[in-house]
């Protein structure tokens, strides 16, 4: 079997000193071929250009490179899936500039994937660093639980922190997915998610592999850049009928009532604010009682 890692760079040469150093341990320790697929989506930081980034940087023996230059800046959905049509692995991992994984994040995933040959794609557990601040995305095996289901990323909106969290089935990546590029950078991986738990399910490897670095300019942040682009995720899940309409209709509502409060009523408001906490809710109940168990977050 074979790896491809995505990763889509805009502006991003100041990361490939330590990004190299991490995909050589990666590499280093799979049993997998690898293939590290860089996607320059910065127009004017030309492959040729002596100007630009020295690309050469990035080479290793421990991976097969290929640079990729876009003519223009067509956003992350597109960069992503400029790299997935050159992916020659059987798995996919769409992978930030600004991203670390831990030495054994591919063995450990590869194997949990040709175990579980259901799964269309399986996630860990991480951390989601802001400053000296930890915050682990996954906090409970209620939220892993809900993680699980397409219905929840409608309700209360995505509760992965990133791609880079996931190794995906390159078979399984939805057509949709690969032909309605969204224009809007943040919530491309959240109409992933739902389109590949509606057909297929996801399997979770509860181990902490993952690591996003606040930069500072993290769009996932900007709460209304968020609903933006969740907004964009409705618009196409509608025009491929996607989704049951009931909850077509709910994300719908959703996405224009945190856009535009001013157009609903305080009841709307506090019904929908209510219903998301409800949820949230049954997720920590439902976490206490994995916890309770002796089921709980592997925080090593």
């Amino acid at each position: 079997m074979s790896v491809s890692i995505i990763i889509p760079f805009y502006k991003g040469e100041k990361y490939f000193t330590g990004l190299k150093k991490n995909l050589e341990k990666v590499c280093l320790k799979s049993p997998e071929d690898v293939e590290v697929i860089l996607v320059n989506d910065s127009p004017e930081e030309k492959k040729d250009d002596s100007t630009g980034p020295d690309w050469d940087v990035m080479k290793s023996e421990t991976y097969r490179l290929e640079v990729i230059q876009h003519e223009k800046n067509s956003g992350i959905h597109q960069a992503r899936v400029t790299g997935l049509k050159a992916a020659k692995g059987d798995y996919i991992l769409f992978l930030d500039q600004d991203d670390y994984i831990e030495s054994d994040f591919l063995s450990v995933m590869c194997k949990a994937l040709q175990e579980k040959k259901d799964a269309a794609y399986c996630f860990a557990n991480g951390t989601f660093d802001e400053g000296d601040r930890k915050k682990i995305i996954l906090n409970s095996y209620g939220k892993v639980e809900a993680a699980q289901k397409y219905e929840s990323y409608v309700y209360v909106g995505n509760l992965l922190s990133s791609p880079g969290q996931c190794l995906i089935r390159k078979d399984a990546i939805p057509q949709v997915w690969k032909t309605d590029i969204m224009m809007s950078n943040c919530s491309d991986d959240l109409l992933l998610w739902i389109l590949l738990l509606r057909s297929g399910r996801a399997e979770f490897v509860n181990r902490m592999l993952y690591r996003h670095r606040d930069s500072g300019s993290n769009l996932s942040a900007d709460e209304k850049a968020g609903f933006v682009s969740d907004m964009e995720v409705c618009e196409i899940l509608k025009r491929n009928k996607a989704l049951p309409a009931k909850l077509q209709k709910f994300m719908e509502k959703r996405c224009r009532m945190h856009l535009y409060p001013e157009k609903y009523g305080i009841v709307a408001k506090k019904s929908m604010r209510f219903q998301e906490s409800a949820r949230r809710g049954m997720m920590r109940i439902k976490g206490i009682a994995y916890a309770l168990a002796g089921r709980r977050i592997n925080k090593t």
